[in-house]
Order: structure tokens, then C-alpha cells, then sequence
């Protein structure tokens, strides 16, 4: 073979190989893409669902079992009452959450028209060094009266990040995404006694009424055996909550 084949081979060889490369990082760019889009997508659906929860009333429940702060989001007279045990840090927990939300946020429905009022009490048994502080950070928006909205931005963050990029710097700078909430006051609230002794007492509560897996939910103080679809079952319940209370 001449040497001047011997180049030409040389050659296709680095074409083909820059092809595959420029194929791959193309790829990349793709794919990045769709994962900017995605999580810019659910910061814009996270406004929306912001702007609809500041107008339910939210306030913190100790009335629900043995008196744990919980936080409840809809008409404090409701007839049903949905309480539910969740843990940041727990998949499953994220897979129920948008049912959750779709409850809260349907035009007319169980809440907004003042049947159903949902109440959220976090645990942390999955994975305590981040559960635990995603716990006080809920509990110190609750203080302000925004822990849905700041609900949104946790689940937003564990669906980009996983439960591992919870820390509380993380969770401040998310805190710092929920329009009205007044910063200065959510920091000092975090590493407070107060909330590592209120997200301490909801613990405690579950274990004491055999809460051991998250996410788990009651209605109207009977426990739900959840299945899928998600929101149909959670619907299923609140109908029959219904139907007992005459409504």
C-alpha cells in the first residue's frame, strides 16, 4: 500500500471519529436540554400553584391525633379532614404528592368549594440527616403561613436533585423562592429549638399511633389503604368521608 493511501485511511478514521464525537455532544445538548425544560416547567407550574394556595387559608393544626403541629391548607370548618405523613425524602411520598396537590388545586373541587381541608405532617424516617432539616424548613414556612408554597419548591427540588441535595443552606436559597416569605425570620426559625422539638413531636406521634412507613393518610381519622390510581383512591375515601358526614 502506497503512502498515500496509508493517509487517506488515517484520515477517514479522524472523520469517522469526529463524527461519533460531535453525535455524542450533540446528545448531550439534547438531553440537557430537556432537562432545563423540565425543571424550568416545573417552576413555572410551581408560580401557578403558589398563586393558588395563597388564597386557602393555611394554618397550623394540633388538633389532629396528639396534638403534633401539622399543616392544614383549606377551610378550617371543613367536614372531611385528610391528614398525611410524608417524608421529604421518600419516593413514594413524592408519587403521592401530586394527587395531594391536584386536590388542593382543582377549580371547584374537594378543597377550594370547602369540603375537604388537607393537613401535612412530616417525618423523617427515610433518611433522617436530610429529612429532618427538610422537616424544620417546612415547619418554619408554616410559621409564615406558606408551607404549601414552599411545599411545591422541596418537591421541586427533590424531583431535580434527589433528597440528597437537602441541607439547610439548599433549602434556604429555596426559601428564598417563595414570594412574601420573609427570609431573615425563616433562617432564624431553622436552627431554632422550637423547630427541631416540632418536627420531634410529629415523629413521635406517628410511632405512637403505628405510623412506620411514609407516606401514610387518614381520613377523618380512619386509616387509608392507598392503591392506584393515586387520586382516585385518595377521591374513593374523601366520597365515602362524605356520604358519613351527610354531604
Amino acid at each position: 500500500m502506497s503512502t498515500r493511501n496509508r493517509g487517506r485511511n488515517r484520515g477517514g478514521k479522524s472523520a469517522f471519529g469526529l463524527l461519533i464525537g460531535i453525535s455524542v455532544a450533540a446528545f448531550v445538548v439534547v438531553v440537557g436540554v430537556i432537562a432545563l425544560s423540565l425543571v424550568t416547567g416545573s417552576r413555572g407550574s410551581s408560580s401557578e400553584a403558589a398563586a393558588a394556595y395563597s388564597q386557602l387559608e393555611q394554618f397550623i393544626d394540633t388538633e389532629q391525633f396528639n396534638g403534633a403541629p401539622g399543616f392544614s391548607i383549606g377551610d378550617p370548618e371543613a367536614p372531611v379532614v385528610l391528614v398525611d405523613y410524608s417524608d421529604f425524602s421518600c419516593p413514594a411520598c413524592a408519587n403521592l404528592a401530586p394527587s395531594i396537590e391536584e386536590l388542593i388545586l382543582e377549580e371547584d373541587g374537594y378543597v377550594q368549594s370547602g369540603l375537604v381541608r388537607i393537613v401535612y405532617k412530616p417525618v423523617w424516617f427515610v433518611n433522617p440527616p436530610r429529612s429532618e432539616p427538610a422537616a424544620r424548613a417546612g415547619y418554619c414556612a408554616a410559621q409564615q403561613g406558606m408551607f404549601w408554597q414552599y411545599h411545591e419548591e422541596v418537591w421541586n427540588l427533590f424531583a431535580a436533585s434527589g433528597a440528597n441535595a437537602y441541607n439547610e443552606q439548599i433549602l434556604t436559597n429555596r426559601a428564598d423562592r417563595v414570594e412574601g416569605l420573609n427570609l431573615q425570620q425563616f433562617e432564624s426559625c431553622l436552627t431554632s429549638p422550637a423547630a427541631q422539638q416540632a418536627v420531634q413531636s410529629v415523629v413521635d406521634e406517628a410511632t405512637s399511633i403505628g405510623v412506620n412507613a411514609t407516606p401514610t393518610v387518614y381520613v377523618n381519622g380512619e386509616r387509608l389503604q392507598l392503591t392506584q390510581p393515586l387520586t382516585a383512591s385518595l377521591e374513593s375515601a374523601i366520597e365515602a368521608a362524605l356520604q358519613e358526614v351527610g354531604r
